[in-house]
């Protein structure tokens, strides 16, 4: 998936190597995103945004963080990705943050 920001900004690509799913009940990574790009960010949740849940059991990997959250909502974090490269997280932090001990 390639995208522009339509202002003269880079461009994002998202190279995924697992699941990524998105249901009712939020966001599922069990492999890994990278989004490439001049403040690029795996997962974004804009202004006015709810994220019921994100699990991550993979890796995401961008620029500016993997997570960002802009002034949202994101109700659950559980996150399994830690060690050498850890998850990163910009912005307003989530309801609930839950560690995966694998």
């Amino acid at each position: 998936m390639t995208s522009s920001n339509g202002g003269g900004g880079s461009a994002v690509i998202i190279n995924n190597g697992g699941t990524i799913q998105g249901t009712v009940a939020g966001i599922y990574n069990s492999g890994q995103i990278t989004a490439i790009g001049s403040d690029a960010y795996g997962i974004y949740n804009g202004s006015s945004g709810t994220i019921t849940s994100i699990t991550n059991l993979g890796t995401i990997t961008a620029s500016a963080a993997g997570i960002g959250n802009d002034g949202s909502t994101i109700r659950t974090l559980n996150n399994l990705q830690g060690g050498v490269s850890p998850l990163t997280y910009k912005g307003t932090l989530p309801t609930n943050y839950n560690v995966i001990v694998n």
